[in-house]
């Protein structure tokens, strides 16, 4: 346990200078992708290494939720049945004016399996080619504000997919959503919500498959409840974002184990809608923010942790790894830990470590806990580790007494009292 014990009406915080933000794939990525966003990338459509770097960068933000039985990665050797209409129709990207380009190209699930030699069932295929390409079930793309956020499945029947099933040991279903500016989500099925096609294309596929992986091709959090509800029958889920035109293929790194998965989750999924705090938007005339401090994660370590399915900063990998504190250090109003990562399993794979603050809650009131500093580590082999330095000024965890209760009106400070750092993988997977 590291602690501070500030006394004396506490330490006042005041004329910081903001630092430039780091470059995002140095801090997400380590430094081996900090290294290819060089200048002498460039966005040229022919260029190798955007799509080398555009694939990577994707693939390490896939987050995966669950893996039993060893679900993944897939077995390049045996056959895999997969279901879903997303796997040709495939959403890249999100709505809005960030979603409205003109890529060069586009992969998409199928073509990314191809790639990567994995054996697709060719009778479950062909049913999708030839439904998905037959002009009335075109996917309307829309139009400003209008885009669809999510297509209609093909309707599947039991004993096609028992059938498969006799061919196939393991599934992976994808199942796909889109919205972003002006065209947000909503509560409804097809957006927030599971589809009935969906759901009867879940129950018909869990009851006849050994093992099912389901991949998420969505760009916010949806309701995990239903997902939830299948238990063990669904063996993995795998959160594959909308990864731009190396989506299919970066996808595919993931589930075959080319790469292994390090992404973590940027927010918290809670077991039902009604559980999130932020209940008071969507009101063209009139929004109430009433959250305060407490948004996210914030809220639900504080306040409803008992609510919550998969923590802020939760995700897991193909191999295992240890984290040992080497060394701590509170200097020049700074906190810096030194932690050793060694991958204890038998693959490759990289480690995200998050540094958290557990504050007093003094008269201006303390989330439970505070994300205050974060790293991940090269590629380790098994048997090999890594020393990652993570450093987070007061600031990170400070708080702006902008009425005075804590006797210094409009200014940050640290109030009195213990202060604990917590280390872990998510914010609730920790050692003090």
């Amino acid at each position: 346990m590291m602690g501070i014990d500030f006394h004396n009406g506490g330490t006042v915080m005041t004329n910081w200078g903001y630092k430039a933000v780091r470059k995002v794939l140095q801090t997400f990525g380590g430094a081996e992708l900090a290294q290819q966003q060089s200048g002498r990338i460039t966005g040229e459509p022919g260029n190798p290494e955007v799509a080398t770097l555009a694939r990577r960068a994707g693939a390490e933000s896939c987050v995966l939720l669950k893996n039993n039985s060893h679900a993944l990665p897939l077995d390049l050797s045996a056959p895999v049945a997969l279901f879903g209409r997303v796997q040709k129709n495939y959403f890249y990207v999100g709505n809005g004016s960030g979603g409205d380009v003109s890529a060069p190209y586009n992969i998409n699930l199928v073509q990314g399996l191809v790639n990567a030699g994995v054996q697709l069932d060719s009778t479950v295929l062909a049913a999708y080619e030839s439904w998905c390409t037959a002009s009335v079930n075109d996917p309307d793309p829309g139009f400003w504000g209008h885009w669809p956020r999510y297509y209609a499945e093909m309707p599947v029947k039991q004993d096609w997919v028992q059938a498969a099933a006799k061919r196939c040991q393991t599934a992976v279903v994808v199942i796909g959503r889109s919205a972003g500016e002006d065209r947000e989500n909503t509560l409804k099925k097809g957006s927030f919500y599971l589809t009935n096609k969906e759901k009867a294309l879940l129950d018909a596929v869990t009851t006849a498959f050994q093992k099912v992986v389901l991949v998420l091709n969505i760009g916010s959090i949806m309701d995990f409840a239903e997902i939830d509800a299948y238990g063990d029958k669904i063996s993995a889920i795998l959160l594959a974002w909308q990864l731009g035109m190396e989506s299919g293929n970066a996808v595919a790194d993931v589930l075959t184990g080319q790469v292994n998965p390090s992404g973590h989750l940027t927010d918290t999924i809670a077991k039902t809608y009604a559980d999130y705090p932020a209940q008071n938007f969507g009101n063209k005339a009139e929004n109430r923010y009433t959250e305060d401090i407490f948004v996210g994660y914030r809220y639900f370590e504080t306040f409803a942790p008992e609510r919550v399915l998969y923590p802020f900063g939760y995700g897991l990998s193909y191999t295992d790894f240890a984290c040992k504190v080497k060394k701590t250090e509170i200097k020049d109003q700074t906190v810096t830990v030194q932690v050793q990562v060694e991958n204890t399993g038998a693959l490759p794979g990289k480690q995200v470590v998050q540094l958290y603050a557990c504050c007093p809650c003094g008269a201006l009131g303390k989330a439970a806990k505070v994300l205050i500093a974060f790293g991940k580590t090269e590629e380790l082999t098994p048997g090999k580790h890594q020393s990652l330095t993570l450093t987070a000024p007061y600031r990170h965890f400070a708080s702006f007494d902008d009425s005075g209760a804590a006797g210094h009106k409009n200014a940050w400070l640290l109030e009195a009292g213990d202060y604990t750092f917590c280390l872990g993988t998510d914010v609730r997977r920790d050692r003090k």
